[in-house]
């Protein structure tokens, strides 16, 4: 039989926390790297975007392991899901804004 899952409980504490971490892992992080590569230009154009575009990419999958040890496992693995499903789109606009880098 097949159930469907509702946003009760401790996760709908935690919509505002886990919203702000992965908007700021995937718009504040790319942001402040690009600004840095525009500060501080490495001689290669391609590894100005390429510094950008890894900094667009969702967090390593040990981050909720690393939570585990202070009690927010959950909330990280949730910023994590999130950060994952929306990198597909923060990327595309971030390659796609730093075509003419790149070409």
């Amino acid at each position: 039989m097949l159930q469907t899952l509702a946003i009760t409980g401790p996760i709908k504490g935690m919509r505002r926390d886990v919203t702000t971490i992965a908007a700021s892992k995937l718009l504040l992080h790319p942001l402040a790297v690009g600004l840095m590569m525009w500060l501080v230009p490495p001689n290669e154009p391609a590894l100005r975007a390429t510094a950008v575009v890894f900094a667009a990419t969702p967090m390593l999958s040990i981050y909720p392991i690393l939570a585990m040890s202070y009690g927010h496992e959950e909330m990280c693995a949730a910023a994590l899901l999130l950060a994952t499903i929306l990198s597909f789109f923060t990327i595309s606009m971030t390659l796609w804004l730093l075509g003419p880098v790149l070409g």
